[in-house]
């Protein structure tokens, strides 16, 4: 379940919450791939976005990308988030992180914030997946990698139900139907000055 959580304050120069959200594992432990947001600016500069895990005292870094890797569309930039597991000898992004039934994981996307004035704003939005995976990749459950070739990928999760499960075995799928995440995208969260 994905539970879109309240971000406080208002927009500043500096170091924003642009987005939490709350992953729950009901049933069974699950793991997450990638998440994706979309983020319209006014005309503030927005750049280092990253995304932490705030479960715990300490916040973890899971994701760090400077504004050059965005897309931008129509005013809008998308952020693919591929989630890094901390391993320094793992590589960057592109690995699992477990939520185990019963422990709740949270998360907030933040980013840096310059020339903020009187009017300006920042909305983000969570990106969904209006269909099931399979248009690219032919099943609806599919590696991790292969997943994110589909149209439908915003958000890439698995339910763990290979023995030897990894990125790499074909027990992964896109947030279509997840509880909580609508199909385009989510509610935008918005901080304004």
């Amino acid at each position: 379940t994905i539970t879109k959580l309240t971000v406080g304050g208002t927009l500043s120069n500096g170091t924003v919450d642009l987005y939490k959200l709350k992953v729950t594992a009901n049933t069974a432990d699950v793991d997450v791939y990638k998440f994706a947001f979309d983020i319209t600016t006014t005309t503030v500069n927005l750049s280092d976005v990253e995304l932490l895990d705030i479960t715990e005292d300490t916040e973890e870094s899971l994701y760090s990308q400077s504004t050059s890797a965005w897309t931008s569309v129509s005013g809008a930039s998308f952020i693919n988030v591929l989630l890094d597991d901390d391993n320094p000898t793992a590589g960057v992004g592109g690995e699992l992180r477990t939520i185990s039934k019963g422990t709740p994981r949270t998360y907030v996307l933040r980013g840096t914030v310059t020339g903020a004035s009187s009017g300006d704003s920042i909305s983000t939005r969570m990106g969904g997946d209006g269909g099931p995976a399979g248009e690219a990749v032919t099943t609806i459950m599919n590696t991790a990698n292969l997943i994110d070739t589909d149209p439908y990928q915003d958000f890439i999760w698995s339910d763990r139900s290979v023995a030897s499960h990894a990125t790499t075995t074909a027990d992964w799928t896109n947030g279509y139907l997840v509880s909580g995440l609508n199909s385009a995208s989510s509610t935008p969260s918005v901080v304004a000055l």
